[in-house]
């Protein structure tokens, strides 16, 4: 739901250049004015990935339960996990064919292939969290390698409390699957864990896109994220590392009302500290001289992440700002208004799972 809208396409897409430049690259001015949008995430369950383009104020939502698998459509091989599924992985070592696996012999494995389990070690079986796939790796990271596939969990569908989601349902049970490369693509084996006789899909590379989507529940390939440049935020539910309090590593944690940015295609952000009482005459007064180039981040996408929010409580971070750089060098700032909204069949219910956002070309 859009909240209010004052977008204006100008007849062509970049009329002007602001004076910032970094490493020689012009920054060019946004087609839009800019906008108030509620990321239709679909309330406390969020059940929706919102993908956002700011330069055209277009939002694409997919169910975040709609793909399993993202297979990396560049020259490297690189095959992803869903977060928003909560899913997790691990090679079956000493195996060579799916034929060899059963839930009876991976019944260990499947004790340790966890999410949230408060163990340190359990990132072994998650994606790299800050998005560096191609640098850091991912779980299913060898052609011809066995690997064990916790599904993670189903849409939760049930009542709600005032103020808390709800990221994780029924579990979605196991998989077993085996990656090749084949020509311009992968061919992909996958079964349950009891099941003899493996399905087979081929996934081709599409260049127009970071990644070719899968879903071993439906048997088919998904459209879910845009082309590659035609996105800066992904409002999702996230698998992302926790701390104690003494910043100590606890593993792998479910986060709702989380924000990624398309660090695959270039997209920077960074965060602006300003106080409660002045952040909405220091957000009005940001400009394109106020921007730091040294500080935007490029190689985590969680640069936003879950810093503009405070949980307990359900609340906006009332003392910060963002500022962020698209994949076509244009600059936008960004202020979080709210993340909840009353049921409107119950004036006592506070719904998590609508967040709202202003943003602004620079």
């Amino acid at each position: 739901m859009k909240i209010f809208s004052k977008v204006i396409f100008l007849s062509t897409l970049f009329l002007s250049v602001s004076c910032l430049k970094e490493d020689d690259g012009i920054i060019l001015v946004a087609p839009v004015e800019g906008d108030v949008l509620e990321a239709e995430v679909g309330g406390p369950a969020q059940p929706y990935q919102v993908w956002i383009d700011l330069s055209t104020g277009e939002m694409k939502k997919t169910i975040r339960t709609g793909w399993d698998l993202g297979f990396c459509t560049g020259d490297e091989f690189a095959v992803i996990l869903n977060t928003g599924a909560v899913m997790s992985a691990t090679e079956i070592e000493g195996v060579t064919e799916l034929s060899q696996v059963s839930s009876q012999s991976v019944s260990g494995l499947m004790q340790s292939v966890q999410v949230g389990t408060f163990d340190a070690d359990n990132l072994q079986y998650v994606d790299d969290v800050k998005g560096n796939y191609l640098e850091n790796g991912t779980v299913i990271k060898e052609p011809g390698r066995i690997y064990l596939i916790n599904m993670g969990f189903n849409i939760y569908e049930g009542t709600f409390i005032s103020g808390t989601a709800y990221p994780i349902g029924t579990a979605r049970g196991w998989k077993k699957i085996k990656v090749t490369e084949e020509g311009n693509g992968y061919k992909l084996e996958y079964a349950d864990l009891d099941q003899a006789q493996p399905q087979e899909a081929f996934i081709p590379k599409d260049a127009q896109y970071n990644f070719t989507f899968f879903s071993m529940i439906t048997d088919e390939i998904k459209d879910i994220q845009p082309p590659k440049t035609e996105w800066d935020l992904c409002f999702t539910v996230f698998v992302n590392e926790v701390t104690d309090n003494n910043g100590n590593s606890q593993g792998s944690y479910i986060f709702s009302d989380f924000v990624m940015t398309n660090t695959m295609a270039n997209t920077g952000a960074y965060e602006v500290i300003t106080g409660s009482s002045t952040l909405p005459e220091d957000f009005s007064s940001f400009g394109s001289s106020d921007v730091d180039a040294s500080e935007f981040i490029y190689n985590d996408h969680r640069a936003i992440g879950d810093h503009w929010r405070q949980i307990p409580g359900a609340i906006v971070k009332n003392d910060r700002f963002y500022v962020l750089k698209d994949p076509n060098g244009i600059l936008f700032k960004i202020k979080f208004i709210s993340m909840t909204q009353q049921d409107p069949n119950n004036s006592d219910l506070i719904l998590r799972g609508h967040p709202v956002f202003e943003y602004e070309p620079l």
